[in-house]
């Protein structure tokens, strides 16, 4: 009786195994590669250009890439690049070789002024007219920036401090974004003597300090974008920061710390919270988000800010 029931009991469990077995059997059986066409986009082009009145207008034609691209885009070089203010026509860009970042961009002979709207329209060969149009923010109230000289970090090879920005009230302007820069002397050894030749400028990163809120840091263009709804929400203004200074031993030494205050258009805002919502600048899939677009029959950003700067010396 005992080794009866013990086969009864048993049998279940196997037929249930069997079972499970055909069913992965029938379903591998059944599953099929599927080939998903991904249409091809139309030729379109990519118009960037950050405008300030300290410069004169200048934006950046290049050719529109997909994720899967891995050269660099063309940059066209035929293009007809127009200036308007306020609808009317005041310039037409001409095609310069930019020294910092060593690419061809279309340059304008005017500097922006406060209250103008400025649009840019660009035709070129093979792609559809585009245009973007954007006027300088407001200057609003500048922060005050507070370096710790007194308590620095010093090894061979870099300063390690502590920084804090006095944000005042956002004057119903709530579009920010700051960033800092290093100014080391370069000596020369002349004569048992370190004598200084030159003056180097850099940009440094930025580490929020552990509990600080408020800000994201863009590491691609060393600047860190202010939240918007930083203003409402925080009622002590104030951003702590730990900053990084490297530089090389004897033949440089640091000299001061340039802390960069911008007050951006709320296009400017939405293009760069929307890169950071994605994860970072080389990986466009890093967020399913779109990255905000204001340009008319193409893609990128045009958009305007204003700047101050304060200088710290060591």
């Amino acid at each position: 009786m005992i080794r009866a029931a013990a086969v009864f009991l048993f049998v279940p469990m196997r037929i249930k195994k069997i079972q499970y077995l055909l069913f992965c059997l029938v379903c591998a059986g059944c599953t099929t590669d599927i080939l998903i066409p991904i249409p091809e986009t139309d030729a379109q082009l990519v118009l960037v250009g950050n405008f300030s009145p300290d410069a004169p207008i200048q934006v950046r034609v290049s050719t529109l890439q997909t994720v899967q691209d891995t050269l660099a885009p063309d940059f066209p070089l035929d293009a007809t690049v127009l200036l308007y203010a306020d609808d009317n026509y005041v310039d037409q860009l001409e095609l310069a070789l930019d020294s910092v970042s060593s690419q061809w961009m279309y340059q304008s002979t005017v500097k922006p002024v406060q209250g103008v709207r400025y649009r840019v329209v660009v035709r070129a060969p093979g792609y559809p007219e585009l245009w973007a149009a954007d006027a300088l923010p407001p200057s609003g109230p500048a922060p005050v920036f507070v370096v710790d000289t007194a308590n620095i970090e010093k090894t061979a090879t870099d300063w390690t401090f502590q920084v804090q920005a006095q944000l005042p009230a956002s004057n119903n302007h709530r579009w920010y974004m700051f960033g800092l820069a290093g100014i080391v002397g370069v000596y020369e050894q002349i004569n048992d003597t370190w004598e200084l030749q030159a003056y180097q400028e850099w940009p440094l990163l930025v580490n929020p300090n552990p509990g600080t809120s408020g800000y994201v840091y863009l590491a691609a263009n060393y600047f860190a974008l202010v939240q918007e709804d930083f203003w409402s929400k925080s009622e002590d203004r104030t951003l702590s920061m730990t900053v990084e200074m490297p530089f090389l031993s004897e033949p440089v030494r640091p000299h001061a710390v340039i802390l960069v205050w911008r007050s951006i258009s709320e296009s400017g805002y939405r293009f760069y919270s929307s890169v950071n919502r994605q994860g970072d600048y080389d990986s466009p899939i890093g967020s399913p988000d779109a990255v905000y677009n204001n340009v008319i029959g193409g893609w990128g950003n045009f958009s305007g800010y204003v700047e101050v700067r304060d200088t710290v010396y060591f």
